[in-house]
């Protein structure tokens, strides 16, 4: 009796199914690796439109690809062990596993991080981005590999293809729609569609290794089902720490008009005394509410006057500000920066839309505990960081781009160099984050559950004319565009830089020169804590009157214009003088 030939090394057999895979496939996967490549050259040079068609036509290509290799030995068929027998289902279906994944998975992934350079990321996010782009490119090739392989016919097998192209779109249409549910329960989602990858390359291995398909639709099954208790029970939140607190024991809020060093005022009539130098602190909220309803993060009363959020008075309706950053923190830019020129710019709109009185009278009013219990001030505390010094001529020779923090990028560009006596620098602030990576202190910053604007300072200084010019950016409208995979948004921003004309005319100073002798610098707000105070309801009845009175001195409410209260406190100042 002859002994049975014994069957090459693992190993040996997985690899003769790749070489097998290669020898079949190569004119296709090369195109694929072409189209690949013109993709990523369209990526650094910015020709969006090439981008999105080179990627859609790789992506056909790569499903071609994989239903060729499917198809050449489907499990299902009557033929399927005259090519499987000599080496085993097993290493068959293992080496067409390792084909796709070194010849179709790893270039598309590489592909898809190339437009992420220049945003920040540190080895342990671009490691996270990378598996994100795995996990789709998984769930939906091991799909279209279930669909090819458990058909008995040619008529299952496209009916079952067309299910996952529709359920493909589907879920496209969906993350457009309703992205607002991903984002509430980012951790649950990604959970649930980690369990739908895991059982889908689990089926498919049922069907292509072990032939069982029933045992492939009930492990779907139980997945599904899974997943989808997983995305609505799944409490814990790796994204998120701690929110950043600030040091506040010697902070102190004080009733007065009058600045000594290191005060910086709230309003008019009210001061914030102790805080670090070159840290500037924006108010979230001044509120009367108890303890419980200020755990909630979005007070039922006050929080009228904040510079991140706009509340109409007669509706209580909520916006984010798109600028929330206040004269503060130029002046603290002119301390940090100091100069022998004039600083000037544009006026700074003030973020903060209601008076202290207002504030007073509305809480009062609603709630009348508020005359005598402390009231609840909770600040965000910043600190200005340069991120860019450029020659005025560099600035607008070419376009450039810096990352403001981790996952922010910066992109520059000149519009017009005179329009309409000023130089007019176009700017778009690019948001792109992985969503399963740890978020930062700032991102999770939420003023009454909102996410604040990105601001930033742009200096233009000019020692030709003794100038130092404040930059504000002016927001254009913008929409988020988030995805399973990236939270993901582009805010245009104009940054106007006015000529020196009367210079100019009377000195003769040319439009060159001036460039030529300018330094443009470029300062971010870098978010250091939240700071809660308590403040005795007696100080800030104080700082109300104070308020009324700095208004009425400085002309800004006139007599007529007076309300009873108003009149009454300017007459009780008269009198005492």
């Amino acid at each position: 009796m002859t002994s049975p030939i014994p069957l090459p090394s693992w190993r040996l057999r997985i690899s003769a199914q790749v070489r097998h895979e290669w020898n079949r496939q190569r004119g296709f996967l090369l195109f694929y690796w072409l189209l690949l490549i013109g993709a990523a050259i369209a990526v650094t040079r910015q020709q969006a439109d090439s981008i999105s068609v080179a990627t859609q036509v790789a992506a056909l290509m790569a499903l071609v690809i994989l239903a060729r290799s499917v198809l050449a030995d489907a499990p299902l068929d009557a033929e399927a062990l005259v090519y499987s027998l000599p080496i085993g289902r097993s290493a068959v279906w293992s080496g067409k596993t390792v084909f796709l994944l070194v010849g179709l998975l790893a270039p598309w992934v590489i592909h898809q991080l190339i437009p992420f350079r220049g945003y920040g990321f540190n080895p342990w996010q671009w490691s996270v981005l990378a598996v994100e782009f795995v996990a789709m490119a998984v769930i939906w090739g091991s799909a279209f590999g279930v669909a090819l392989s458990v058909g008995f016919s040619v008529g299952q097998r496209i009916v079952l293809v067309l299910g996952v192209i529709a359920a493909a779109l589907t879920f496209s249409l969906f993350l457009e729609d309703e992205v607002w549910w991903i984002t509430a329960r980012a951790c649950g989602v990604i959970v649930g569609f980690t369990v739908i990858a895991c059982g889908l390359v689990a089926a498919w291995w049922l069907v292509g290794a072990s032939c069982k398909p029933r045992m492939a639709w009930i492990t779907l099954l139980g997945c599904g089902l899974t997943s989808v208790f997983l995305s609505k029970l799944w409490s814990i939140d790796w994204r998120r720490s701690g929110q950043a607190e600030c040091q506040s024991a010697q902070l102190e809020v004080r009733a007065s008009n009058d600045l000594s060093a290191g005060d910086q005022k709230l309003w008019p009539g009210l001061v914030l005394h102790g805080l670090p130098a070159s840290d500037v602190a924006s108010v979230i909220w001044l509120s009367p509410n108890s303890r419980e309803e200020r755990m909630t993060n979005r007070p039922l009363i006050g929080g009228l006057s904040s510079d991140f959020v706009q509340t109409a008075l007669a509706t209580g309706e909520m916006q984010p500000n798109a600028y929330w950053m206040r004269e503060d923190f130029t002046v603290e830019l002119s301390r940090v920066e100091p100069s022998q020129g004039l600083w000037m710019g544009c006026e700074v709109p003030n973020p903060r839309t209601a008076e202290l009185r207002e504030l007073w009278e509305e809480s009062v009013k609603r709630y009348p505990e508020a005359v005598d219990q402390p009231w609840e001030l909770r600040l965000a505390i910043f600190r200005l960081r340069k991120v860019v010094t450029m020659p005025g001529r560099e600035a607008i020779s070419e376009p450039w781009q810096v990352t403001l923090r981790p996952g922010l990028r910066l992109d520059v560009y000149l519009k017009e160099l005179d329009y309409e006596g000023k130089l007019l620098l176009k700017a778009d602030l690019r948001r792109r984050f992985p969503r399963w990576a740890r978020l930062s202190s700032k991102d999770q910053f939420w003023p009454f559950g909102m996410e604040p604007k990105e601001n930033f300072l742009v200096l233009w200084k000019s020692p030709s004319t003794e100038e130092v010019q404040v930059c504000l950016n002016d927001s254009e409208q913008s929409w988020p565009q988030n995805t399973l995979l990236l939270e993901r948004w582009n805010q245009p921003q104009n940054l106007w830089i006015a000529h020196p004309s009367a210079h100019m005319a009377i000195t003769g100073l040319t439009l060159d020169q001036w460039i030529d002798g300018s330094t443009l610098e470029l300062w971010y707000p870098e978010f250091r804590g939240v700071v809660e105070m308590e403040v005795p309801a007696e100080t800030v009845k104080e700082a109300v009157r104070l308020e009324t009175v700095y208004r009425l001195e400085n002309k800004q409410v006139s007599k007529l214009e007076m309300t009873p209260d108003q009149a009454a406190v300017f007459f009780a100042e008269e009198t005492a003088e």
